[in-house]
């Protein structure tokens, strides 16, 4: 393993760690039902924020807001989970969404 290879491994770290400490922010008074939280827990590698989920989709800020209040995520359907104040989205429905063939 490289050090260009290390340090991907912990940028990926460091982005787990960072949305478990959102998740435990929140654990409280989750916004969402335990179940939303539990189906992701599993794969913290796909929920990104927004800002980053705007610019996957290559789409303003607002525009990924919009989309995020349309399509909160329900059982199959939608991409976005709000945790708190921020919202979160799942990379491989947001790419399925967008009709990405990197979609999984």
């Amino acid at each position: 393993m490289n050090a260009d290879e290390v340090d991907a491994q912990i940028a990926t770290l460091e982005a787990t760690i960072e949305w478990l400490r959102e998740l435990k922010r929140v654990a409280v008074a989750p916004p969402v039902s335990p179940a939303q939280l539990v189906d992701h827990l599993s794969m913290p590698n796909d929920l990104i924020k927004a800002a980053a989920a705007a610019a996957l989709a290559r789409r303003a800020k607002p525009t990924i807001g919009a989309w995020c209040r349309k399509n909160a995520i329900d059982g199959e359907n939608g991409f976005a989970i709000k945790l708190g104040a921020r919202w979160y989205v799942l990379k491989s429905r947001l790419l399925k969404h967008l009709g990405d063939p990197r979609a999984i």
